[in-house]
């Protein structure tokens, strides 16, 4: 009752299949390891270079803020240089005689060169004393 020739030959033929099957599913497993491990590497990496990116951004943004703050302030300030009564101010403050089109500051040149552009026509805005006391 045993053995014959014929149930060898279907247990080696069932070790075969067997054995091709654990070979392709070792095969599968590889592969899938490599992709993984591959997936993972490019995941960590493109964090990475997001993160770098995300925080030259915020970095980009406030610099971005900040001249814009100084822009509205010049726009401002242009807005407020239009106006003929703060021009006098700033003259009376920096100490300086205005003309038409150019601004000239006098110390100690005397009194003639006042007096020769009041009669040449010249001031326009303000006159402010050459002499302090200090």
């Amino acid at each position: 009752m045993g053995k014959t020739p014929m149930s060898k030959s279907k247990v080696q033929a069932g070790q075969g299949k067997s054995a091709g099957a654990k070979r392709r599913l070792m095969l599968w497993m590889t592969f899938m390891v490599v992709f993984i491990i591959w997936a993972g590497y490019t995941f960590l990496v493109q964090t990475a270079q997001i993160s770098d990116k995300s925080s030259h951004l915020a970095a980009q943004q406030a610099s971005k803020e900040e001249t814009e703050k100084k822009l509205d302030q010049l726009k401002y300030e242009v807005s407020r240089l239009k106006d003929p009564e703060y021009i006098g101010q700033l003259a009376r403050k920096k100490d300086t005689i205005c003309l038409r089109k150019h601004q000239f500051r006098l110390k100690s040149q005397g009194t003639d060169v006042i007096w020769l552009i009041i009669e040449q026509g010249l001031l326009s805005i303000c006159l402010k004393p050459l002499y302090r006391k200090k």
